[in-house]
């Protein structure tokens, strides 16, 4: 570590610094600022937003200990003295600037151990100046910066600092955008007695991505390499399917993060729209799911310097259009290499015919799902991955390409098109009830099923060479949200896959609900909800214990009828609020967009538990009124709520009508409907087909069905 000096005065006119301190998140992020720059490889943070107080250790270098009392003043520091040094500086802080502004407003004190001395210092200061230093307790090298009654000089201030949940979400955050710049470096951020974060030293942020939001989620991330011709390199995590909000985005120049919005995010964000990872949206509205892109990228320029990118942050700086088109043909670049956008749409990205890119082979296979509906496949559908219905296309398919597929067909198998003079055939069906005997029907009849065709792409024809060789019609919307619920629910045997919330979403319980929250904290993690209720749980335990100190007798005034030993929880109030910190990957998407539905969901899973403890020994033989928690025995004490999410995505998630499919999709789809357990209902429990007429093999026929007029 450098000596701590005075700045220069043309230095200290040319920073023109002033730095003001206005929330308890800028208080950590200069501490940990400067825990980065004594090269620390571990940094623990506490913060306590209703004290107002942070606490920063870490074990980097240190301070040399006749240089403790330099501290806290105004333009010193030990990272830049020359205005050719701001050329060339590289680390977070250079303004002498942030302690003293913390030592303006707030009890700062100081204690560090410098990497090549034994002795240990300590200091204090307040109101700017330096109350008493002294020799401390051994430790080992780093610093330990305690920042106490944060803004006693701004009462007003204090007043107008958003909620505690908030600022805790926030500094969250923050830490974790850290953590990915620097994943060699290991975090621990904790909110007064309950850590909310810990990120363990790893070799690379895709391994950061995997602690934080699961296997799941870090199995979608792809890596990409771009270099220019110049020292500028480009690096980046992209997911290959889109999230529903934006807080998997970030930017780093140098690894200095850069705001979420700034324009660069922009220009990734305008590129990842020409591509098909991200769904254009016709409209918005109430249920509309947001599909956001997911990225993390490092801009790497040596001849900029901390000031620089400083001065780059406000868009000041000259370099400024060529790294936003640098980043603009990395990501077009690698949107190209993955197919997820035409050679036509990335000309007019880039604005060139071909730009040399280096490109480095992805850790993950290449290979991409390009159907959302058929993520749960399982270890038989994998085999059959060349059916899966390509949902993103099927409205896009244009008619002289279905034309063309069916010419194909036909000339291969020597049938007449004569006949057919569109892609689509629209048959009109008599308007009378089915007359034939009576059909019984099971899964193994639709195992050997024929399928002839798809019928006014609504329908399916399907023959059956049981049970008197019946023709039956198939609901194509009805058969693909059947398999698709079905996919969804054995996914949830033994274990449920969860999806780490960031930032965590804020719901109202009241004092009862958070009780019952912790008492089957169990059975909601058995289904991946997670909930922070420390709040709650102190308040709870406090009330407890002085309960059971005294019983004190609670009055309601001015009636008799209300005067009860015990508060009655139609009058409780509402605490704080809980956090959501973990959902079911399943229903994420839609709980995030609707923090109602979540908290319902929520509020009905825990009051049906309590009641079916309550009454359990006349509800313990009761039946369910869900055939699927019925039907699936690992299913039960599933959340009514969860069941409702699912089959609603199942269903907006299926096969429409006017969908055309090939052949191969029509029976892709029969076989998947015939392992399913219901495969004659939707899922919302109407028939998913209907007898259409009973062949009689002894009835001659008078003349050759043309099966092929039906298979368009």
């Amino acid at each position: 570590m450098a000596h701590i000096v005075e700045l220069q005065p043309e230095v200290i006119r040319q920073l023109r610094a002033s730095l003001n301190i206005t929330t308890l998140q800028q208080c950590v992020e200069e501490l940990v600022a400067n825990a980065l720059d004594a090269d620390a490889s571990q940094i623990d943070i506490g913060f306590d937003a209703e004290k107002y107080t942070v606490r920063v250790d870490d074990d980097g270098t240190g301070i040399i200990p006749n240089q403790l009392t330099h501290l806290c003043k105004r333009n010193v520091t030990s990272k830049c003295k020359t205005l050719d040094d701001l050329r060339h500086v590289h680390t977070f802080g250079y303004r002498g600037q942030a302690l003293a502004s913390l030592a303006d407003i707030a009890i700062v004190q100081i204690i560090s151990r410098f990497h090549q001395a034994e002795e240990v210092r300590m200091g204090i200061w307040k109101d700017g100046k330096l109350l008493e230093t002294s020799l401390n307790q051994p430790r080992q090298r780093g610093t330990t910066v305690i920042v106490r009654d944060l803004f006693y000089k701004f009462p007003v201030r204090r007043r107008f600092l958003v909620s505690v949940g908030r600022i805790s979400e926030s500094i969250r955050r923050w830490v974790i955008t850290m953590a990915l710049a620097f994943p060699h470096i290991g975090f621990t951020l904790q909110d007064r007695d309950t850590k909310i974060l810990v990120t363990k030293k790893r070799s690379s942020e895709l391994n950061i991505l995997h602690r934080l939001y699961g296997y799941e989620f870090a199995q979608n991330i792809r890596s990409f390499e771009y270099n220019d011709d110049t020292d500028v390199k480009l690096r980046g995590l992209f997911g290959i399917t889109p999230y529903p909000s934006k807080n998997q985005q970030f930017i780093y120049i140098n690894r200095h993060p850069i705001g979420s919005k700034h324009s660069l995010y922009q220009a990734v964000i305008e590129t990842f729209a020409a591509s098909s990872i991200v769904a254009e949206k016709s409209k918005k509205g109430k249920g509309v799911i947001e599909k956001h892109p997911i990225f993390l990228i490092h801009i790497e320029d040596p001849n900029l310097s901390s000031y620089d990118i400083s001065l780059y942050l406000l868009d000041e700086h000259k370099v400024y259009p060529k790294l936003q088109n640098l980043v603009r043909q990395l990501v077009a670049n690698f949107l190209r290499t993955h197919n997820f956008i035409s050679s036509a749409a990335y000309k007019q990205l880039v604005h060139l015919t071909d730009v040399p890119a280096k490109r480095k082979k992805t850790s993950f296979s290449s290979v991409v799902v390009a159907s959302p509906s058929w993520l749960y496949e399982t270890e038989e559908s994998k085999k059959d991955a060349i059916n899966f219905i390509d949902r993103s296309r099927l409205r896009k398919t244009l008619s002289r390409k279905i034309t063309s597929e069916i010419t194909k067909r036909n000339t291969a198998t020597k049938i007449d098109t004569s006949m057919i003079s569109t892609p689509t055939v629209a048959v009109s069906f008599p308007q009378q009830r089915y007359e034939g005997p009576a059909v019984r029907l099971s899964k193994e009849d639709l195992k050997d099923a024929q399928v002839l065709g798809q019928i006014d792409n609504k329908f399916i024809l399907i023959k059956l060479n049981t049970n008197g060789r019946q023709l039956l019609l198939v609901d194509q919307h009805a058969a693909d949200e059947r398999v698709q619920l079905e996919r969804m629910l054995w996914s949830l045997k033994d274990t449920t896959e969860a999806t780490q919330l960031d930032p965590s979403i804020a719901i109202d319980l009241s004092s009862a609900e958070c009780r019952l929250a912790q008492k089957y904290a169990a059975q909601l993690d058995r289904w991946g909800f997670r909930l922070s209720i420390a709040l709650a749980a102190s308040t709870s335990s406090r009330t407890n214990e002085e309960n059971e100190e005294a019983t004190p007798t609670v009055i309601l005034r001015y009636s008799e009828h209300f005067s009860t030993r015990e508060t009655s929880s139609h009058f409780e109030k509402k605490k704080s609020l809980t956090l959501v910190t973990r959902l079911p990957r399943l229903i994420a998407d839609r709980c995030i967009v609707n923090k109602d539905i979540l908290r319902d969901l929520i509020c009905e899973y825990l009051h049906s538990l309590d009641r079916i403890q309550e009454y359990q020994n006349q509800v313990e033989n009761e039946v369910d009124d869900d055939q699927e928690i019925n039907s699936f025995t690992f299913l039960h004490g599933c959340p009514h709520g969860m069941m409702s999410i699912l089959r609603s995505k199942a269903c907006r998630g299926a096969v429409m009508f006017n969908d055309s499919l090939t052949m191969e999709q029509c029976r892709w789809l029969i076989q998947a409907l015939s392992n399913c357990r219901f495969p004659f209902q939707c899922v919302h429990g109407r028939p998913s087909m209907v007898p259409l007429v009973a062949l009689d093999a002894n009835t001659p026929r008078r003349h050759r069905i043309n099966w092929g007029r039906f298979n368009v």
